[in-house]
């Protein structure tokens, strides 16, 4: 065998090498070929041993390398994980608490003023119900004023009923909105609990 044919047959099995390692590996081998001289091209080839084994070595050499380097790749990474966790707790815990304290008033303060105007609503009905009942006593003497306070009682009563209405579909959109949110969250949580 020849050296030119030696090292086809070991660059046809080292293909899979990233090119870095590939380049080094034929780069070795050729420089070693070269240190040799031609005179000694055999001697070279019966020391190392078939293309074959050869490329053997060198790929075992490079899965080891990798592994060892992946090995440690991981340890860091989790190293670096708990030294995150350690140092960033006693600031995202301050943090996660205010934001759920700020999340948890913006839902109280909905819903305050949802109960406020459904409150509203229902004091405008009652107002408009009773002034327009208290109107008809007026109709023996004041028929005008009845007429007048009859219509502004009812007026209110339906404003009213309009903005409890308005208040309740509110409400429904507010409550669908809040009921989406947790479940997303919860379902946010399983998945990175997976």
């Amino acid at each position: 065998m020849t050296r030119q044919l030696f090292m086809a047959e070991l660059m046809k099995k080292l293909n899979r090498l990233p090119h870095e390692e590939y380049y080094s590996a034929v780069s070795f081998y050729n420089e070693y070929f070269d240190e040799a001289g031609t005179e000694n091209e055999q001697r070279v080839i019966a020391e190392l041993g078939s293309p074959s084994e050869a490329a053997a070595k060198i790929l075992s050499e490079f899965a080891v390398k990798s592994t060892d380097g992946e090995k440690k790749t991981n340890s860091l990474n989790v190293l670096g994980i708990v030294l995150l966790g350690i140092f960033a707790g006693p600031v995202a815990l301050p943090v996660a608490i205010a934001a759920f304290a700020v999340l948890l008033a913006l839902v109280v303060s909905v819903f305050a003023v949802l109960i406020s105007l459904g409150a509203a609503a229902v004091a405008l009905v009652l107002s408009g119900l009773v002034t327009a009942l208290l109107s008809l006593l007026l109709l023996p003497g004041e028929p005008a004023s009845t007429v007048f306070f009859l219509g502004a009682g009812l007026l209110t009563a339906g404003i009213g009923a309009a903005m409890g209405i308005v208040t309740y579909k509110l409400s429904e959109v507010c409550v669908k909105g809040l009921v989406k949110l947790s479940a997303g969250l919860i379902n946010k949580g399983r998945r990175n609990r997976k």
